[in-house]
């Protein structure tokens, strides 16, 4: 074999050596992200601000009221790991809050309840620029229903009557902004907020990732 034969050998060993290394250093760090191929993130939690602020504790004809803290439930499952500049995640989504209002109309004495649950799936975009071994910052995309229960109870003196209650189901959609920390293994605290159509959340909890295991 010549010596220009020998040398095309070494040149083609030399280029699949460095393919390989670069391979296997991108992939590794890639195994360190938050987010990305095999990973499913569940996050669970509530919030308490947004009870305070309600129009029906600055109401003067409203006797009584109380509106529990929402509580939050969702699953962000990776479905796209591989765009040059961000994963995109896809899961359900679930918000729910109870309320009670005591008020008076003229004799009579008013009691109202209502059950607020929100059922929708958030697809989520997280750049790779916000996604680190600890962080995942993305934004979200939220679509549902809004299924709202309103049961009211009238009492006077005489009598007791109890209305049937009343379910209104709406659509939902809107945006949100998604801040992650694993400050310890697969274990994290997340905070989050959106806004939109019947969708008005500030949720902050606890939250854990599971990574596929490669093969």
């Amino acid at each position: 074999m010549s010596g220009q034969g020998n040398k095309r050998i070494y040149l083609l060993s030399l280029i699949f050596f460095y393919a390989s290394t670069s391979y296997s250093q991108s992939d590794s760090i890639f195994k360190t992200l938050s987010f990305g191929k095999g990973v499913t993130a569940f996050s669970a939690g509530g919030g308490a601000v947004k009870r305070y602020i309600d129009k029906y504790y600055f109401d003067p004809d409203v006797n009584e009221y109380y509106k529990s803290p929402s509580l939050s439930f969702s699953i962000d499952h990776c479905i796209y790991p591989y765009a040059s500049n961000a994963y995109l995640g896809l899961g359900p989504f679930l918000n729910g809050w109870v309320a009670h209002k005591k008020y008076s109309d003229g004799l009579i004495q008013k009691e109202s309840t209502f059950y607020n649950l929100l059922v929708a799936a958030k697809l989520t975009h997280h750049t790779s620029y916000f996604v680190t071994k600890h962080l995942d910052v993305c934004s979200g995309y939220i679509v549902g229903i809004n299924i709202r229960q309103y049961q009211e109870k009238n009492s006077s003196n005489l009598q007791s009557e109890k209305q049937c209650p009343e379910t209104i189901f709406t659509p939902a959609f809107g945006l949100s902004l998604t801040i992650r920390y694993y400050f310890y293994h697969n274990f994290g605290l997340y905070a989050e907020g959106g806004i939109g159509y019947k969708l008005n959340i500030l949720n902050f909890g606890m939250c854990y990732k599971l990574k596929k295991k490669r093969i």
